[in-house]
């Protein structure tokens, strides 16, 4: 993989920071071109159980939140990812194959549901 096209990350976000994964690199293919652009450390055990425990003790806090609290909190999202909708279709397309048209339907979809 040259280092110009590759893009890594950590792996996920978890607890609000991005925590670094363990598990073994997963190759990221454009379906368009069949050309590997990037390669993401996959989830180990470990890092699943972070993941799950992480979200276990958000739950509680989440849910004493009152509605329309939760509401500010999914809507602040969403105006953070309409921000980002021109980087985002881009990159959907070349991770999925979508075209831009259906990329920018599922991101605004998203955006709709947050």
């Amino acid at each position: 993989m040259s280092t110009e096209t590759a893009i890594t990350h950590a792996g996920a976000f978890v607890d609000g920071h991005q925590h670094a994964n363990h598990g073994a690199p997963l190759p990221i293919t454009d379906p368009g071109t069949g050309q590997l652009f990037a390669e993401v450390p996959g989830g180990n055990a470990a890092d699943v159980d972070a993941a799950v425990g992480s979200a276990y003790a958000a739950f509680g806090p989440w849910s004493a939140l009152a509605v329309s609290r939760r509401g500010e909190i999914l809507r602040e999202a969403a105006h953070h990812v309409e921000g980002h909708l021109d980087e985002l279709v881009p990159m959907l397309t070349r991770e999925q194959g979508k075209t831009l048209r259906d990329a920018r339907i599922e991101i605004t979809k998203a955006i709709d549901t947050l």
